[in-house]
């Protein structure tokens, strides 16, 4: 495969159509008041970057483990691991960056954030 096409399927393997759902984060500001103060407004952007990444990581996490039932389901055997356009090295590897990349960006912003994003994906690798 073609590095272009592995890596436009290794980024649809990530799940970009899911990321709105982290738009949440964004609620407690504009609730608050506080939508137009540039440090809140970059705090909660920043908290949005790092659950895209980790969901995205639980994403690959699900695809991995469910891989021998997707490769037989009608839709999800059309995904990038299951129907063979990204191996399970390059999804574990990407699964790994994210996943530290996620929960050391939000352990360095607040340790609450850690606490939080280390939860999220925990309770969905369960």
């Amino acid at each position: 495969m073609q590095p272009v096409h592995r890596i436009s399927a290794l980024f649809r393997a990530l799940r970009p159509n899911q990321w709105v759902k982290n738009l949440v984060v964004y609620v407690a500001i504009v609730f608050n008041g506080k939508l137009f103060d540039p440090e809140m407004f970059m705090f909660s952007t920043v908290a949005f970057i790092i659950f895209c990444a980790i969901s995205s990581a639980s994403y690959l996490l699900n695809d991995i483990v469910d891989l021998p039932l997707d490769r037989k389901h009608p839709r999800k055997r059309f995904r990038p691991l299951a129907s063979g356009q990204i191996g399970i090295q390059d999804a574990s590897f990407m699964l790994f960056v994210l996943l530290l990349g996620s929960i050391t960006a939000a352990l360095s912003i607040r340790v609450a954030l850690g606490i939080l994003v280390t939860s999220f994906f925990l309770l969905h690798a369960l």
